[in-house]
């Protein structure tokens, strides 16, 4: 997801993303862009919020579904103005993922996690009118 940290080139799909996302933003001024991300990991059966202040006390997460949507209550959402600051959240919670050395992989994962980029858009600052794309 994250790519080679020390090689710009080599960066995963998760920083090529919000490039792309945030280039896009830049160029289109005729809508009002607000950008949100989120980071869960699931490790052994439970779900740790990766943006909270204390990921370990996750214990008010709960999954919801319907018949359009499937949404995690409690996950902390941050916004983010820049591609520097959704950068800034992405590390800060691939810092405290669960990992373990085996004989491949001295960083390997122990844990499934979803980033989430969250883009709301209006077609001016005083429209009624909204999408919200996650």
């Amino acid at each position: 997801m994250s790519g080679d940290p020390h090689n710009y080139a080599h960066r995963g799909v998760v920083p090529r993303a919000l490039h792309h996302i945030f280039r896009e933003v830049d160029l289109r001024t005729d809508k009002t862009y607000k950008v949100h991300v989120s980071y869960m990991e699931i490790y052994n059966e439970t779900l740790y919020d990766m943006l909270s202040d204390n990921p370990a006390a996750s214990d008010n997460l709960a999954i919801l579904d319907d018949a359009n949507n499937t949404m995690v209550r409690g996950l902390t959402k941050v916004e983010v103005r820049s591609e520097e600051e959704a950068l800034s959240q992405f590390f800060l919670g691939e810092q405290g993922r669960s990992t373990a050395v085996h004989v491949l992989n001295s960083n390997s994962s122990r844990s499934h996690v979803l980033f989430s980029i969250y883009v709301e858009t209006r077609t001016s600052a005083e429209a009624r009118e909204r999408a919200l794309l996650s």
